[in-house]
């Protein structure tokens, strides 16, 4: 069954699910601890990033989700009109989103004037097109895999810190052994906690750009299937011209 809002509704379940995830844990004290242990402010930035990536991959899924049932509408005039007007339509651009009327009138033109719909030029257009549908979700996966090295750099940090605290602590005797022992925590806490924090962010992001993608691939599939469906496979039939 069709759903216009599909990919919406799935992120938005997935988005619930983080916020109650984060609301336990507020609950339990744990991000207290984490913002008053972490001296490397890096669990801060990750989960910073993580806040604008996740507005960044609602706000794409959303124009993604409009654009489809836009160019689902334009496909449903189309299947009415006689071939000479669905030329005209698509070469005008009108009612098509924005980032789509240059490629779909530059592809209505060509296969018009050249009446072929499968040349290489059209297919040119069309990874062109795909590429500049794709590139938010690009940046969305780039973004996840940042969020893991933080994570990770935060591993090295919390590790150089707590071997810090051992090589300037000098001869271990009963006197300074606590004041070692806590050295070494603090490190050994800021390499725990941004590793936690950095793995957990990046595979929640991770799951919002999969279905992100999944939302630009179906926006894809329609376009095509309107060039092909619309165009390609009417060129050359009787009443055409």
């Amino acid at each position: 069954m069709y759903h216009k809002h599909l990919f919406t509704l799935h992120w938005m379940l997935l988005a619930a699910g983080i916020v109650i995830f984060a609301f336990i844990i507020w609950q339990q004290g744990l991000f207290h601890q984490l913002f008053q242990s972490d001296v490397s402010r890096l669990s801060s930035i990750i989960l910073l990033v993580f806040l604008i990536s996740s507005l960044h991959a609602a706000f794409h899924l959303f124009r993604f989700s409009r654009d489809t049932e836009a160019v689902r509408q334009q496909d449903e005039k189309l299947k009415l009109a006689p071939l000479t007007e669905r030329f005209r339509i698509l070469s005008s651009g009108k009612g098509f989103p924005p980032r789509l009327k240059t490629q779909l009138s530059a592809i209505a033109s060509r296969c018009e004037s050249m009446n072929s719909a499968s040349s290489l030029e059209n297919t040119m257009l069309m990874q062109m097109l795909d590429n500049q549908i794709k590139a938010p979700v690009r940046l969305g996966w780039l973004l996840s895999d940042l969020l893991i090295k933080l994570g990770l750099l935060g591993t090295v940090i919390g590790f150089i810190l707590m071997l810090g605290a051992i090589s300037d602590g000098g001869s271990v005797d009963s006197s300074n052994i606590d004041v070692l022992l806590t050295d070494m925590g603090s490190g050994m806490r800021v390499a725990l906690f941004t590793t936690l924090t950095g793995l957990t962010t990046g595979t929640l992001l991770g799951f919002q750009y999969f279905i992100v993608e999944r939302s630009a691939d179906v926006l894809m599939t329609r376009v095509t299937e309107l060039v092909e469906l619309r165009l390609a496979n009417n060129i050359g039939e009787p009443g055409s011209d």
